[in-house]
């Protein structure tokens, strides 16, 4: 990301957009713009109150960002609103916050909400079609206050290692992975109908909660082609793993031995995938 999107900012437009953290830098820029298309009377108010804060003229707020007195004057008085590339320029030539600048979300109710963490064990063996129950049954170690616009279902204690590596000799008490089940469902007559291909789809370049062979749950970045699971894990005692979309397709990696499980050949549709990690919480 870069340097101009600020803890600020991200808050800021979170509140508009809850899935904030996980939008490329241009899903942010497009964000800002919608937000003071929506509000253009209090980005405005502001500008002007940064500009009255920073101790700048007019002028020189003009002149940093490159455009005519009366173009930022426009700015200021809500007649027209700035591009994206000068919003960022009060950033790189003033060092303003642009979280400054975004307006409040005047509809957003901050609650809070409480979700289960739990401990891997309880998911091993557990299939997708089972997990709402699973979860709703078993008795979690504790509960983790989230904000309620924040789309997580459960969370779930991981070693250190698989999201920093083995390279890291500063271990924290705790990590817990801010976990989604839900958005894996497609509900037909209240009935889950999304198939395990769909969901193979669904996680392409996210970071999941999977279980091989039904065993103990892992964090793995998951890439599918159409013929090929790819699991990458950041732990570096685990190799990244491919696995075919149906047998008899191992002759096609490179790396066939990537392609084994405990030395047996398997497939995509031994990998079940429980859900989309969220977010990461260390020392929590």
């Amino acid at each position: 990301m870069s340097e101009f999107i600020t803890t600020k900012l991200v808050q800021k437009v979170s509140a508009f957009y809850p899935d904030l953290d996980f939008m490329s830098e241009e899903d942010v820029e497009n964000a800002i713009i919608k937000i003071i298309n929506l509000l253009p009377e209090k980005f405005a108010e502001n500008l002007r109150r940064v500009r009255q804060k920073i101790g700048c003229p007019q002028k020189a707020m003009a002149s940093a960002v490159d455009v005519s007195f009366p173009s930022y004057s426009s700015w200021e008085n809500g007649a027209y609103l700035p591009r994206i590339d000068k919003i960022k320029a009060f950033n790189e030539n003033l060092h303003v916050d642009i979280g400054d600048l975004i307006p409040d979300n005047p509809y957003a109710i901050i609650r809070e909400n409480k979700i289960p963490v739990f401990n891997r064990d309880i998911f091993f063996g557990v299939r997708f079609e089972a997990l709402d129950r699973k979860i709703r049954t078993a008795v979690p170690d504790e509960y983790i206050t989230v904000e309620a616009n924040k789309r997580y279902d459960f969370a779930i204690k991981i070693p250190y290692s698989e999201v920093f590596g083995t390279e890291i000799t500063c271990i924290p008490a705790s990590v817990v992975a801010l976990c989604n089940f839900n958005e894996m469902k497609k509900e037909v007559n209240g009935v889950d109908d999304m198939t395990d291909e769909e969901r193979m789809y669904f996680v392409n370049g996210k970071l999941s909660l999977i279980s091989i062979t039904f065993r103990d749950p892992e964090l793995r970045e998951c890439f599918f082609n159409g013929q090929f699971l790819n699991l990458k894990s950041y732990d570096k005692r685990k190799i990244t793993q491919n696995f075919p979309i149906k047998m008899g397709m191992i002759d096609q990696l490179e790396d066939p031995n990537s392609a084994l499980f405990l030395g047996y050949e398997t497939s995509a549709k031994s990998v079940g995938i429980l859900a989309v990690v969220k977010r990461i919480l260390i020392d929590y």
